[in-house]
């Protein structure tokens, strides 16, 4: 009989053994699992982090976006501001020799004298009576 016992109790040994391998395969399980999915616990639920980690994300895109639109309309005023600038330095010379040209008119019309400058009257008609 003892040896019945003893199998029994080598059985009753393997259960002890199979449930400490059981409750250590679980614990690293439960480890593991928290280890790669986070720690549901101490944070809150995987889903709203989700969302939220979406909308900032979506919501840095728009900033991008419109940053991108903001340097793109920068450069075509500084291209319209480069052009006009280019027009002004133009008629500004424009001006400059248009106003030496009047000068030099004025001056040339006061050494003449405004005598000068009169058609002479046209030669009298001479009258055969």
């Amino acid at each position: 009989m003892r040896r019945g016992e003893d199998r029994r109790a080598l059985s009753s040994g393997q259960r002890v053994i199979a449930a400490a391998a059981l409750a250590i395969v679980t614990v690293f399980g439960i480890a593991s699992w928290r280890y790669y999915q986070g720690d549901s616990s101490a944070s809150p639920p995987k889903t709203a982090k989700e969302r939220s980690a979406l909308a900032r994300e979506s919501d840095l895109l728009e900033l991008q976006a419109s940053q991108q639109q903001l340097i793109d309309d920068i450069q075509l005023l500084q291209g319209r501001i480069a052009s006009q600038q280019y027009d002004i330095q133009r008629l500004s010379e424009e001006l400059k020799a248009a106003t030496e040209a009047l000068s030099s008119l004025r001056n040339a019309f006061a050494k003449d004298g405004p005598a000068s400058h009169r058609a002479d009257p046209p030669p009298a008609k001479k009258r055969t009576p």
